[in-house]
C-alpha cells in the first residue's frame, strides 16, 4: 500500500466520512434500505485455512431493511486503489469469500442461515481513468451459454469523483468531498478556501481526532506542494489564517525577486539588443526566476518552451498564471 492508499485508508477509517461518501457518491437506488446511523466497522484481516492473513482495507457493516420487511447485517468491503486493475474483481472474490467463511465459522449468520449481502467498493485514490472491466465473468475466456453461466461472478461499485467536476456535490455539505478537493486541489487559495467549511463542518469538540486529521492533512499538502512557503505551527483549523498570511509574503518575496533579477537582466540584454527586445527577454528572465522559486530547477525542455515565447503579453499572462498552478503541466510546459 502507497502513502496515497494509506491516507485514503486513514480517513474513511471515520464513520462520518464513510457516511458522507455513501451519501454523496452512491446513486442506488437499494440504498435507501441501509441504516446508515448503525454504521460500524469491523476488522478487515481474514485468516486462509493455511492460517495465512490476508488483510482489507477497510469493512464496514450496517442494518439493512430488505424489501419484505426483515432486517440483516449489510457489508461494505472498500478497497482504495491508485491505479486501475484489470483484475480488481478477483481480489474481492477472494475477500469476500473469507468474510463469508469467516461468519459461517463463527456461526454470526440471520436465524435461517442465510449469508448476509457483501457489496465491494472501489476508491479510486488516483487521478488515472478506471478504464477496465468491473465485472468478473466477463475476464473469462469465451465458453457457451450453459458454461458461462456456471463462472463465478463479482462486480463492485466505483465512486464517481466526476461528480465534483461538475458541481453536482457540493463540498460545503459533505466531507467526503472536502478530502477529494484536498487531493485534487490545483492552487494554495484552493487548500485555504476548504478550511472555513472544515471548520463548520467539524465543530471543534465534536469530533476531535477527525479535525485534527484534516488540519495535518491541509498543512501536510501544502507543505508538499508549497514548499517554499514557511509553516508555522499550526494547531487547528482556526489557525489556517496564519499559513494565508505566509503564504502572500512568500508571493510578494518570489515576486520581489524575480522582478528584480529579470530587470537586471533586462537591463543587459536592452543594451545588447533594443528597447524591445531587452524588454522580452526581462520578462522571460522574470518569468523562469518565478518558476524555479515556485517548482525547483528547471529541465532543459521547460526552458527551451519558454525561450521560444517571443511575446511581452504572452509572458506576462504565463508569469500572472503562475502564481496559482500547481503544477508545470498545468501551465502547459511539463517535461
Amino acid at each position: 500500500m502507497g502513502p496515497t492508499d494509506g491516507r485514503f485508508k486513514l480517513f474513511f477509517s471515520y464513520r462520518r466520512m464513510m457516511k458522507d461518501l455513501v451519501l454523496g457518491f452512491l446513486r442506488e437506488g437499494w440504498l435507501h434500505g441501509l441504516d446508515l446511523a448503525t454504521l460500524e466497522m469491523v476488522p478487515s484481516t481474514f485468516i486462509t485455512r493455511r492460517f495465512r492473513q490476508r488483510h482489507g482495507d477497510c469493512l464496514w457493516r450496517a442494518r439493512f431493511d430488505g424489501p419484505d420487511g426483515t432486517s440483516t447485517d449489510f457489508y461494505l468491503l472498500v478497497e482504495f486503489q491508485s491505479k486501475p486493475d484489470r483484475y480488481m474483481p478477483l481480489r474481492l472474490l477472494g475477500y469476500e469469500a473469507l468474510l463469508l467463511e469467516r461468519l459461517v465459522r463463527r456461526q454470526e449468520l440471520a436465524a435461517g442461515g442465510d449469508l448476509p449481502p457483501v457489496v465491494a467498493l472501489v476508491v479510486p485514490s488516483g487521478k488515472r481513468h478506471w478504464n477496465v472491466p468491473r465485472e468478473l465473468r466477463t475476464q473469462f475466456a469465451p465458453v457457451p451459454e450453459e458454461a458461462a453461466r456456471l463462472l463465478p461472478s463479482l462486480s463492485y461499485l466505483l465512486i464517481d469523483r466526476t461528480l465534483l467536476e461538475t458541481g453536482a456535490l457540493d463540498p460545503q455539505d459533505n466531507l467526503a468531498a472536502v478530502f477529494f478537493r484536498i487531493e485534487e486541489a490545483r492552487s494554495p487559495e484552493d487548500l485555504l478556501s476548504l478550511a472555513r467549511p472544515l471548520h463548520r463542518m467539524l465543530p471543534a469538540k465534536s469530533e476531535p481526532e477527525l479535525r485534527r486529521a484534516f488540519t495535518d492533512l491541509l498543512v501536510d499538502t501544502f507543505q508538499t506542494a508549497f514548499p517554499g512557503v514557511t509553516i508555522p505551527p499550526i494547531e487547528d483549523l482556526e489557525d489556517m489564517s496564519m499559513l494565508e498570511e505566509n503564504m502572500i509574503r512568500w508571493r510578494n518575496k518570489v515576486i520581489r525577486e524575480a522582478r528584480k533579477e529579470g530587470l537586471k537582466e533586462g537591463r543587459q540584454e536592452g543594451i545588447k539588443e533594443g528597447r524591445q527586445e531587452g524588454k522580452v527577454d526581462g520578462m522571460r528572465s522574470f518569468v523562469l526566476g518565478l518558476m524555479e522559486q515556485r517548482f525547483g530547477p528547471l529541465s532543459p525542455t521547460v526552458r527551451r518552451k519558454v525561450d521560444k515565447i517571443s511575446s511581452a503579453e504572452q509572458l506576462q499572462d504565463l508569469g500572472n498564471r503562475l502564481l496559482t498552478a500547481g503544477s508545470l503541466s498545468d501551465l502547459g510546459l511539463g517535461g
